[in-house]
Formats: structure tokens, C-alpha cells, sequence
């Protein structure tokens, strides 16, 4: 009669159970199973597992399939590194969870705080300690271990100085790096010959935000019809370093011994030997011309006078002028044809060759040399 009875009960109990919620903690279940934890101290929900390492195990399964997607617990010796927490399906772990706070994607023993095994894709914007970056700006290796956002390009912005003569440039506020090319002035050319171009100097600073920057912007030589002059240098200082662009020679011709030196391009130095951030060329030379003769009829003879080109500047286009020309008749003492050249351009081409005939009945002095020039990139 009793074994009648408990059994009535049983069955009365799980009809209750298959059509009522149950709750723990509460008397109006919401779910099959809600469970209100009333304290901090104790766990409110706690699988515990045989010793082969697992720590309890929980299936979400749909009641139409046979497979669904386990939380599993392990727990080995070592309290943080052995203790694991894995998300998988029948075929592969998604995500383990360990006990030292790391997590791995595809990733059974993840060595870092986020371990991914595969592509990373978003939608949003990646952060550097809250940080986005600005628009251009990419992600840089600083080589241990950290990164920063820097610019696409180290020098966003350029100054353009070509008056000639002293000038002071106030570096900009959150500037602290500045590269800063400059060119000396060209030589003069005179009638045999061009001159030589200004020397080119490169250089990059580290700067303070609200310092000068001093520079000196050399003239362009003057041309001759023989002693052309000089090209003035280029100079840029910042605190106790000088860099200079030396000013191209001119052309210079020797009557005693008729002799032609074309213009030879300009040097250039740092003051301080110390200072090592910085590249220099020299300019171009010039060349000198050429006195041709020929006869065109059986008593008719030509002269031709073709004058030397101006030598031209490191890294930027053709800046030297081209020598100028004369065709000349003898027999009749006519120009047939003659031509000025093109003068030097800025910054620092050498002057343009003149010409001049071999009786020097006709000629033309030589051009100027182009003045010097100071870019500063930051």
C-alpha cells in the first residue's frame, strides 16, 4: 500500500513538474528553471565534475538536431594558466576562455590577451587606448612591443623662400622635426662660356615649437663679356649649426692667353662636424663654346659663334641658361641669323654663354646666374 502510494506521488509530482516553471529562490518561476541568487558568497549555479580535469559541462541543443554548441570547464594543477573554459561545436573549439584572463579565437592556448587564429575583420574603427588616429594616419611599430599613430607623410606642409638676402623662419606650434633644402646662387657666363651652378645642401632638425630658424638667400653672379662674377652661397642656421649651399663661379676668360674657364658649380658644408643629418651636391658645371668656320659658295664664307650653356642645379628641373648664337657672312659682314639664348632660372642655374665673333665685331655678353633659393618641409 505504500509503494502504491509513493508511486502516486511521483507521478503526480512530475505531471506538476513536465507542466509547471520550477523555481529556486522564487515563488513565480518565469522559466522551466529560474533560479534567484540571494547571496554574494556562494556560486548560484556550480557543476561539479569528476577529476579527469573536467569542470562540469553545459549543451545548448535544439530539439530537432543532435548537435548543439558546449561550454566545457577544465581544471589542472596551475590555478590560472591550467584552467580553461572552452566554447565548441562536434567539429571545433570557437573560443577558450583561461584563467589568467586571456582569450583565444580558434585558439586552444592563447599566449596573449586577445590570441586570434585567422583574419580580423570590423566594421568600426580600430583604437589605440581609445585613440582612432587622425584621417592619413597609420598604425607604427615603435619596436618594443608598443605602437603609435603617425602621419602618412613626415612633412605635411612646405615654406617657399626666394627673395634673396636675410630672413628668420618661426618653426610652428607642434612642429618638432623640420627638413630644409637650399641652393646657392649660379655663376655669371660671359661670351665664351656659361657659369656654374649653386651647390644644393640638405638637412633635417629637430626643433621647438616657437624657435628661428635663420637663413641667408645668396644673389645670382652677374654675366660679362669676360669676367663674369661669382654666385652668392646659401646659408640656413638653426641654434648652432650653419648649412650652406656654395654660390656657382663664373665664367672668366684669360685675354693674354686666350684662354676660357667656364663657371664650375658651387660647393657645400655643415659648420659643425658633429652634425651628421644632412646631404650635399654640388651644382653643375658649365660648358664653353665653340668658333666654326665654313664656306657655302666659292666666295662666300660663314662664321658661326655657338656660346657654352649654364650648368644646372642638383634635384630640380633644368635651371642653367642655354648659350646664345650668332651666324655671320665675312665675305659681306652681315648677320644671317643670331640668337640671345635663355637665361638661368631659379633656384641657382649658372648664366647663360654669349657669343662673340673671331674679329669681335659682333658679340654679346653673357647672362646672370639664378638667384639661390631655402624650402623648409614640416
Amino acid at each position: 500500500m505504500k509503494k502504491l502510494f509513493l508511486m502516486a506521488a511521483f507521478a503526480v509530482l512530475y505531471t506538476t513538474l513536465l507542466s509547471q516553471n520550477v523555481g529556486i529562490g522564487t515563488a513565480t518561476p518565469a522559466a522551466k528553471l529560474e533560479i534567484h541568487h540571494r547571496t554574494t558568497v556562494a556560486a548560484g549555479l556550480k557543476l561539479v565534475d569528476s577529476s579527469a580535469n573536467l569542470s562540469g559541462s553545459v549543451l545548448f541543443q535544439n530539439v530537432n538536431f543532435t548537435r548543439g554548441i558546449r561550454a566545457v570547464g577544465f581544471a589542472a594543477s596551475n590555478f590560472n594558466n591550467g584552467q580553461y573554459l572552452d566554447i565548441r561545436t562536434d567539429s571545433v573549439i570557437g573560443a577558450t576562455f583561461k584563467g589568467n584572463g586571456f582569450l583565444g579565437i580558434r585558439n586552444l592556448e592563447p599566449g596573449y590577451p586577445l590570441d586570434v587564429y585567422g583574419d580580423i575583420n570590423t566594421s568600426g574603427a580600430i583604437r589605440l587606448n581609445g585613440n582612432a588616429g587622425a584621417n592619413g594616419q597609420f598604425l607604427q611599430s615603435n619596436g618594443d612591443g608598443s605602437m603609435n599613430w603617425v602621419d602618412a607623410a613626415s612633412y605635411k606642409n612646405i615654406a617657399v623662400f626666394k627673395t634673396i638676402g636675410p630672413s628668420v623662419w618661426i618653426v610652428p606650434a607642434g612642429v618638432t622635426k623640420i627638413w630644409v633644402e637650399a641652393w646657392g646662387a649660379g655663376g655669371g657666363g660671359n661670351c665664351y662660356a656659361g657659369g656654374g651652378a649653386g651647390g644644393y645642401v640638405s638637412g633635417i632638425f629637430i626643433v621647438t615649437s616657437g624657435s628661428t630658424l635663420n637663413f641667408d638667400i645668396g644673389d645670382g653672379g652677374g654675366g660679362a663679356a669676360e669676367a663674369a662674377t661669382n654666385g652668392q652661397s646659401t646659408t640656413v642656421t638653426y641654434g648652432t649649426v650653419t648649412l650652406t649651399g656654395g654660390g656657382g663661379f663664373g665664367a672668366n676668360y684669360t685675354s693674354v692667353i686666350k684662354n676660357v674657364n667656364p663657371g664650375s658649380g658651387g660647393g657645400f658644408f655643415s659648420s659643425s662636424a658633429a652634425f651628421t643629418s644632412y646631404y650635399g651636391a654640388s651644382g653643375g658645371n658649365a660648358t664653353k663654346g665653340n668658333l666654326s668656320f665654313m664656306q657655302s659658295g666659292s666666295t662666300t664664307f660663314i662664321e658661326e659663334a655657338i656660346s657654352g650653356d649654364g650648368g644646372s642645379s642638383r634635384f630640380h628641373q633644368q635651371t642653367g641658361g642655354y648659350g646664345g648664337s650668332v651666324v655671320y657672312n665675312t665675305t659681306t659682314s652681315t648677320t644671317i641669323r643670331t640668337h640671345s639664348g635663355t637665361l638661368a632660372k631659379q633656384p641657382g642655374g649658372g648664366g647663360n654663354g654669349g657669343f662673340i665673333l673671331s674679329n669681335a665685331a659682333t658679340f654679346l655678353n653673357g647672362g646672370s646666374g639664378g638667384d639661390g633659393m631655402v624650402l623648409i618641409h614640416y
